[in-house]
């Protein structure tokens, strides 16, 4: 697909479909939504995602759909690659030119590790859908993998969950991992004793210990400084662990 795509009139791009680009569409009078995907996603919700509490279709809306009582609204499905602001043009991608009276750009954020971009392979962040059905297969298969394993020592390192960070997505993770263990699959396993498994949550501060009381443990005053292939971070000192995740905080793209 090559080509110049024209407005006949004054209107508005707008790039994302995300809260911002939604409620953007939503109050202005002409408007061309372009986002890399053709559906909005409920963010704060990934989470439960990520614990096996939703599928991803029950927090994801095709955006067509929500806009599609708005006559004045076209929906593109594009990645936008550059911004000539001398030409108020839009390049896609694929070739394509969008033009455009006034820009709004509301793509959203990425995770950030903070300079360690080489711990995003082990430590994956639920900010898509991809990474949150990630995230839910390693706690799943460490369980299936604790199942297996006779050597208590193997089986709790399998059975122990870090999460570096302490936000809203860290405490809703600690608290959803502690909940699979002790409720959801509690009965659903003959080697795993309900109260085997861990979930340690390394924070430099907090108010309050806000996930003491789903099973997690928070351990204040650390700071990650590493963790590697064999599952150990390294911090206050190190833990073995069964899965890493890192909610610790976002970047603009």
């Amino acid at each position: 697909m090559r080509g110049v795509i024209l407005s006949t009139r004054p209107h508005v791009v707008i790039i994302g479909g995300g809260f911002g680009g939604l409620s953007a569409a939503q109050a202005l009078v002409d408007i061309t939504l372009i986002d890399r995907r053709n559906f909005h996603l409920f963010q704060p919700l990934l989470y439960q995602v990520a614990t096996s509490s939703l599928s991803p279709g029950e927090i994801a809306a095709p955006l067509r759909g929500v806009l599609s009582k708005q006559k004045n609204a076209r929906v593109l499905l594009g990645d936008v690659v550059d911004v000539n602001l001398n030409t108020n043009a839009i390049l896609l991608a694929d070739g394509a030119i969008v033009q455009y009276d006034f820009l709004i750009v509301a793509a959203g954020a990425q995770s950030s590790y903070y300079g360690h971009e080489e711990w995003r392979q082990w430590a994956p962040y639920p900010k898509s859908i991809e990474e949150a059905t990630e995230i839910r297969h390693k706690i799943l298969y460490a369980f299936e993998v604790a199942e297996r394993i006779s050597d208590p020592v193997s089986r709790a390192s399998w059975l122990t969950f870090v999460i570096v960070g302490g936000g809203a997505t860290c405490v809703e993770l600690a608290g959803a991992i502690g909940e699979i263990a002790r409720q959801t699959l509690r009965n659903d396993f003959r080697s795993i004793v309900q109260f085997q498994s861990r979930v340690l949550v390394f924070i430099q501060w907090a108010f309050q210990d806000l996930t003491f009381s789903r099973g997690a443990r928070m351990i204040t005053g650390t700071t990650t400084t590493d963790f590697n292939f064999n599952k150990e971070i390294a911090a206050e000192r190190s833990q073995p662990n069964a899965e890493i995740t890192q909610p610790a905080g976002n970047a603009q793209r």
